[in-house]
């Protein structure tokens, strides 16, 4: 039974992390000019697909929630948002940090 329970879960994080990576990656492509629901709706600005948490940034870094607090502390991770004891991450600062840390093993020889 608990590895039904397990399976299940790992399944359900599986999906829950696509869609977060499908929405930080492509926002507009679930926008549709088409709707005439959406022209007349008021606008409101989604602040919660502008920054991620710290878990999900550590899932989209591919590190433990722990690394990346032991990152932040020594100021070597990425760059980070502190609202009041909130800490949240730009997935721009995310991808920066990225692009920062790519190694090419072709330019050392």
């Amino acid at each position: 039974m608990r590895w039904k329970i397990a399976a299940l879960v790992l399944i359900v994080g599986a999906v829950l992390l696509r869609a977060l990576v499908a929405v930080l990656i492509d926002r507009d492509q679930y926008n549709t000019t088409n709707n005439s629901k959406r022209d007349t709706m008021v606008s409101v600005p989604a602040v919660s697909s502008a920054v991620v948490d710290e878990k999900q940034a550590a899932i989209l870094l591919g590190i433990a929630p722990s690394t990346l607090r032991n990152l932040r502390s020594q100021m070597r991770g990425p760059k980070f948002i502190r609202i009041g004891r909130r800490i949240v991450y730009r997935p721009d600062d995310i991808q920066v940090f990225l692009e920062a840390h790519v190694v090419d093993p072709g330019a050392f020889r």
